[in-house]
């Protein structure tokens, strides 16, 4: 496991479930992405921090644009962002 791959499978269990909680509740600088797995089909909600825009929301790619959350969004052709 790389470096990259460890640190963030450490905030997947660590501050994620944290940010989510934040971010359905209003509160903190989180938005959720809201998208499907392109392998799997499934539902994920992912914490990030936008910045609305007139065309919609800018998002930074933090940790690059291998995140599950962009690829699987690039993949469907979009995502769902929940702002505040």
């Amino acid at each position: 496991m790389s470096m990259r791959s460890g640190w963030l499978t450490i905030l997947k269990h660590t501050l994620n479930p944290v940010a989510v909680r934040a971010a359905r509740r209003g509160s903190g600088p989180f938005s959720l992405v809201e998208h499907v797995g392109r392998k799997s089909g499934t539902r994920y909600e992912t914490p990030i921090i936008v910045a609305p825009i007139d065309a919609g929301f800018v998002a930074e790619l933090t940790y690059g644009p291998k995140v599950a959350w962009y690829q699987n969004a690039r993949a469907a052709g979009g995502c769902v962002v929940r702002y505040h």
